[in-house]
């Protein structure tokens, strides 16, 4: 009786397995498809960026300022291979969140105003079949204006 037990639990989990190594082939056989519809994507976002001019001055004697010379950028985590992000005016001391996630991390300066979502030095550490996008974004007025995405590869 034992054995016809463990027999059945080794046949299924057998058959479990062969299942979702089927699914991971054919996962990882097609490619990812952007949906980047209206946005600037590939050469074109390497020439959108170097049309611009980010460098900003930080505004003297303000404490915590890390994003474009007047805000600070609070990282929250959301799960794995997820963070949101909040911005806080420092000379207005006010705080909002950002619609804006990713998957592994955000690069942002004092003396910029240029905030890069997923960025590609950082893309090392996402297991090469996970689809991820580089986003840039400008701040004008206090919110985060989108430049262009570029996917990874």
């Amino acid at each position: 009786m034992k054995k016809d037990f463990y027999f059945v639990g080794a046949v299924v989990l057998f058959l479990v397995l062969a299942y979702m190594w089927q699914v991971f082939k054919e996962i990882s056989s097609k490619p990812f498809v952007f949906q980047t519809t209206g946005v600037k994507t590939d050469n074109s976002c390497e020439a959108a960026l170097k049309q611009g001019d980010y460098k900003v001055e930080v505004i003297a004697g303000a404490k915590g300022v890390n994003f474009a010379g007047r805000y600070k950028i609070s990282t929250t985590t959301c799960g794995q291979f997820c963070e949101s992000y909040s911005i806080t005016d420092i000379e207005k001391n006010e705080t909002k969140d950002l619609d804006i996630k990713s998957e592994i991390g955000a690069s942002f300066a004092s003396t910029s105003a240029l905030f890069v979502i997923n960025p590609p030095s950082d893309l090392a550490k996402v297991l090469s079949y996970y689809p991820v996008l580089t986003s840039f974004y400008e701040i004008e007025n206090g919110e985060l204006k989108l430049i262009c995405k570029k996917p990874v590869n």
